[in-house]
């Protein structure tokens, strides 16, 4: 594509076709020459997530996430800092699926503790950073005790069986966990320290969230 200029009378060529022309006569005659366009720069969102995992929150969570993808940028990437204890089990696999399927790259953050629903979306980041002072909790799905009838106790027990295959089949699609451990995690918590973590694959290295300065924070639970 060219561009006429009257006051010249000639024909510019634009700054694409300049490019082209600059590498076409830097080779040789014949040489295959690569007009690929380049990608455009990531651009960097840095947010935070903390407190309990329950619709209320979830439903804040998609709301903000759903900013961040229609910004102006091609290649995003979100690094998120998660702070919580957990929550229901459904909503933490939500999340999980959320992020697992962005349409943008995320790596996540712990800096202190990711236990119960917040370690499974925890593991929906590529990149999976801890604090070598952070920890974290994983424990078998559980319900509250409550009076119920027969047939209302075998729905709950339904249920239980139900989260407890979802729990597992992410789980074991992450963690190197040793037979012994797994028979660990059906009868009491599990505590990992950032080694451990690191060791059995909850992530994948140790370091700090450290967005740069200047960098505006976004908060995932407004």
């Amino acid at each position: 594509m060219t561009t006429l200029l009257p006051e010249a009378g000639r024909a510019r060529e634009s700054p694409i076709e300049i490019h082209k022309t600059i590498a076409v006569r830097n080779f040789p005659q014949g040489a295959e020459v690569d007009s690929r366009p380049s990608l455009p720069p990531t651009k960097d969102f840095f947010a935070l997530f903390s407190g309990v995992i329950d619709q209320n929150t979830v439903q804040k969570f998609f709301n903000n996430f759903a900013l961040i993808t229609q910004q102006q940028a091609q290649n995003k990437h979100l690094h998120l800092l998660i702070q919580s204890y957990g929550g229901t089990i459904s909503d933490g696999i939500a999340l999980y699926n959320l992020l697992k399927s962005a349409p943008l790259e995320v790596s996540v953050y712990n800096s202190g503790s990711v236990q119960s629903a917040a370690a499974i979306y925890f593991l929906a980041g590529k990149r999976r950073v801890a604090s070598r002072h952070a920890m974290f909790m994983l424990h078998r799905p559980t319900c509250a005790p409550q009076l119920m009838t027969t047939d209302r106790l075998e729905s709950v027990l339904t249920s239980l069986k139900i989260d407890e295959h979802r729990l597992d089949s992410i789980l074991r699609s992450y963690l190197t966990f040793s037979e012994a451990q797994w028979l660990d995690f059906r009868s009491k918590e599990l505590w990992l320290g950032a080694d451990d973590a690191l060791t059995t694959g909850l992530i994948t290295e140790i370091g700090e969230f450290s967005p740069p300065k200047g960098a505006q924070i976004l908060s995932l639970n407004l």
